[in-house]
């Protein structure tokens, strides 16, 4: 399960390092016709003619990964670093119950205890 994690993570981490503008807009109300989102900070708007006045102003978008979500390069740097430290974590927690059992705690209490 933990690696299957792991490559799930991982392969979003990669899926997130292209960069595909969307061509041909200068802000993302020109899209409410393609049912797309707009994402930044994990908050996603749905892009209409109710919300497109609300959504960020920025010289460029681009496509998140291959969603129907696009974003600023702001955000889209963001989620990157998001999926990263999602990644992190996926790779750390395996390490935290054998250290919790090395400790004689049976999965409760601190792993830095100085019980021996």
């Amino acid at each position: 399960m933990i690696v299957h994690n792991v490559y799930a993570l991982a392969g979003a981490l990669i899926a997130l390092q292209s960069n595909v503008p969307v061509e041909g807009i200068s802000n993302p109300g020109e899209l409410t016709n393609e049912n797309v989102s707009v994402v930044y900070n994990l908050e996603y708007t749905a892009i209409d003619d109710t919300t497109s006045a609300g959504l960020p102003q920025d010289t460029g978008y681009y496509r998140v990964a291959d969603n129907a979500v696009v974003s600023t390069l702001d955000g889209l740097n963001l989620e990157r670093r998001l999926a990263l430290v999602d990644l992190g974590e996926a790779l750390v927690q395996p390490l935290v119950p054998s250290k919790m059992a090395k400790n004689g705690k049976n999965g409760a209490g601190s792993i830095f205890s100085n019980k021996k």
